[in-house]
């Protein structure tokens, strides 16, 4: 053999480790990775962390296709240093329905807009 115990998984005339698997196994409880086991650092959850991966740091977008330099301001939109997803920073929840909402609304004051000043357009 190549020095080690094949039943025991460690040197020849020890006993075998807790829990059945060498140390660092990734078969063994707790190993990252493993359902129910800790992929990591604990991760934050809630306001101001990033509901797709936990991180707390985040960037203000300052110009967004949907808002302008307006939107996001309003909503308080960041995107993740990490991953690079969007979110509402006082929340910790997506967007979305609020940008939905926020187009809805530039658009029907669009509409009214040029009803309002070219009566002949619409």
């Amino acid at each position: 053999m190549n020095g080690q115990d094949q039943r025991s998984g460690g040197p020849p005339g020890y006993p075998p480790p807790p829990g059945g698997q060498p140390p660092g196994s990734p078969h063994q409880p707790g190993y990252p990775g493993q359902p129910g086991s800790p992929a990591g650092p604990p991760r934050g959850s809630g306001p101001g962390f990033c509901p797709a991966c936990g991180s707390g740091e985040h960037q203000p977008a300052s110009f967004t296709w949907w808002g302008g330099l307006l939107g996001p301001k309003l909503l308080n939109h960041v995107t993740c240093s990490g991953c690079g997803t969007s979110f509402n920073a006082k929340t910790g929840k997506s967007n979305n329905v609020a940008i939905g909402i926020y187009l809805a609304c530039a658009a029907v004051l669009t509409i009214l807009v040029f009803w309002y000043l070219i009566p002949g357009l619409l």
